[in-house]
């Protein structure tokens, strides 16, 4: 069965990334949990596109409710090899998905994991739901690549 709904956080305690607060463009469109990437050319923060090769991290705010932050800077969640996340799925995850490389999507406001893209690849799955009793709860955990997150200091 198939899940929609944005990326979350997965973690407890002092496992949870550091949040920092960027910059947008004033007609951003970034929403809550979007995937998104520090623009170096202009020095903002941008919504990541389709097979993204720079993350930043994720949005933990919309764009449109920038102006309830200092400096309308919107807060992000900075993503490391570390962290896990908590993604959807057009398809019902199990065991078979456990260690595989996979590319993600996003459709509508909602980035997910793409088990059909194994080429473009972007998060290793490290555990799903559900398990025995979790049935209409179906979702992946992830860590993303080292390789696309921007603040990542790891040479791969």
């Amino acid at each position: 069965m198939a899940s929609a709904f944005r990326p979350m956080l997965a973690g407890g305690g002092s496992d949870y990334p550091e949040v920092k607060s960027y910059a947008i463009e004033a007609a951003s469109t970034i929403v809550f949990g979007d995937l998104v990437f520090f623009d170096t050319a202009d020095n903002l923060v941008k919504p990541c596109a389709a097979d993204p090769t720079l993350i930043l991290g994720i949005s933990l705010a919309d764009a449109t409710l920038k102006t309830i932050f200092p400096n309308s800077r919107i807060p992000i969640a900075i993503l490391t090899p570390k962290d896990k996340v908590v993604m959807s799925s057009s398809t019902t995850p199990g065991e078979a998905h456990l260690t595989r490389l996979y590319g993600v999507e996003k459709t509508g406001t909602n980035w997910r994991v793409d088990i059909s893209d194994t080429t473009a690849t972007r998060v290793t799955v490290v555990d799903y739901s559900p398990h025995a009793g979790d049935a209409g709860q179906e979702w992946f955990v992830v860590r993303f690549l080292a390789a696309q997150l921007q603040a990542d200091s790891i040479v791969t």
